[in-house]
């Protein structure tokens, strides 16, 4: 006789399903950014966030808030979807919160049938526990998480931010650990992780170059769009550290106040003066920065194969 499962167990059985779709999409999308390493490294931040937070307040977080939060992470960018360009020679780009919907369905759907299966399987079992049961509120909690990493451009400040953490509005602490973790990877990692990431966006953003990048054959015409783009990815780099930088405290004001400073310290030990001025100074932004000097900063090199980027 099959034994009952836990909320564990419900978890474990939601990811291999998860990771199984994501692998297609990763493949079929040429995901270089968002793949598995960015999934490991958001869970891996928003821990640090939610056990932070915590250990600093006497409010009781619950082991299912933290496997809730390990399955956002895990699924937060199940899908992506991109606008098809008019013309073949730009960057691909995502509308506004098009791929969070289609996660959140997707998501929905594959709980739904779960907890479907579960009811078939435990039918006797039910009335005694149905704690392994995806409920209600962990659909809120997922659905509000999710949507929470939409991002919007804002023009002003050349930064991107998430539209969720500025509504008047309490936000769950899950949410927020999962929100702050996918757009903060510099302050809790550093400028080397930073680039690397940046590297990883502007291959994704550009499949249509990653050949020229391989090959690195000289076509004067490839090579001037290749330099404009790579430049225009680390102004952007530096714009939106900026931005960052100034939103963060307003930000975390969904935190308890007497955390906020804990948490500065703790886990985003790079939020600085210090790193914008570093960063500044050694990401190449001048328009006059020849080729070489770009695809070494984002470390393609010539000739590069682009495996050690996986």
């Amino acid at each position: 006789m099959s034994t009952f499962p836990n909320f564990a167990h419900t978890i474990a059985q939601i990811r291999e399903i998860i990771l199984n779709e994501f692998d297609q999409e990763i493949a079929n999308q040429q995901l270089w950014y968002h793949n598995r390493e960015h999934i490991i490294n958001v869970h891996r931040r928003s821990q640090r966030i939610f056990d932070c937070v915590s250990s600093h307040t006497s409010e009781s977080q619950t082991e299912r808030h933290r496997y809730l939060l390990e399955l956002c992470a895990i699924a937060h960018d199940l899908r992506q979807i991109f606008v098809m360009e008019m013309s073949p020679l730009s960057p691909r780009r995502r509308e506004m919160g098009i791929s969070e919907a289609a996660t959140i369905d997707a998501m929905i759907s594959i709980i739904s049938r779960l907890n479907q299966s579960l009811s078939q399987n435990f039918a006797s079992e039910i009335a005694s526990s149905n704690q392994a049961f995806f409920n209600d509120q962990d659909l809120e909690i997922i659905t509000e998480a999710i949507r929470a990493t939409i991002c919007n451009y804002d023009p002003q400040d050349q930064g991107i931010y998430q539209p969720s953490l500025y509504e008047n509005k309490s936000l769950h602490p899950v949410t927020m650990s999962l929100a702050l973790a996918d757009l903060n990877g510099l302050f809790m990692d550093g400028i080397a992780a930073y680039n690397r990431e940046g590297a990883l966006l502007f291959l994704e953003e550009n499949p249509d170059l990653v050949p020229v990048i391989r090959s690195r054959e000289p076509q004067a015409a490839i090579d001037l769009q290749l330099r404009e783009r790579l430049l225009r990815r680390t102004n952007f780099q530096v714009k939106f550290a900026q931005s960052r930088y100034h939103r963060l405290s307003q930000e975390l004001k969904h935190f308890p106040s007497a955390t906020i400073p804990i948490l500065m310290k703790e886990t985003f030990p790079y939020a600085t003066p210090e790193t914008l001025a570093t960063l500044h100074e050694t990401t190449p932004i001048d328009s006059n920065t020849d080729l070489e000097e770009l695809l070494n900063f984002f470390g393609f090199g010539v000739d590069v194969d682009l495996e050690f980027l996986n």
